[in-house]
């Protein structure tokens, strides 16, 4: 699966059924959250692996210019807003149409 695809399957998710989503809330950095979505993932069909989350995640955030603005390719990754004040976690979580994290 792309690494589009598994975020937008992962967004699909969150928006039908929120209560897949509540274990994100507390946690408060990236690699943390890309083990949780893993297992998350492995219980509802999304094939992916957290190495795949952390990666794609670290590019949609090096792709985000200064500026605020992303590509057309980029924001099919990203809910919208500036991002790029955000931490790898925070910008994780914008990308999977969730509130930011605890530290916030």
């Amino acid at each position: 699966m792309r690494p589009d695809d598994v975020m937008a399957s992962f967004r699909q998710l969150f928006a039908e059924q929120p209560e897949a989503a509540a274990g994100l809330a507390g946690l408060r950095d990236l690699d943390a959250a890309a083990e949780l979505l893993d297992r998350i993932g492995a219980r509802h069909g999304i094939a992916t692996s957290a190495a795949e989350i952390r990666s794609h995640v670290r590019r949609l955030r090096e792709e985000f210019p200064a500026s605020g603005e992303l590509s057309v390719e980029a924001l099919d990754g990203v809910s919208g807003g500036q991002q790029a004040g955000l931490s790898e976690f925070d910008f994780m979580l914008s990308c999977l149409g969730q509130p930011a994290g605890p530290g916030l």
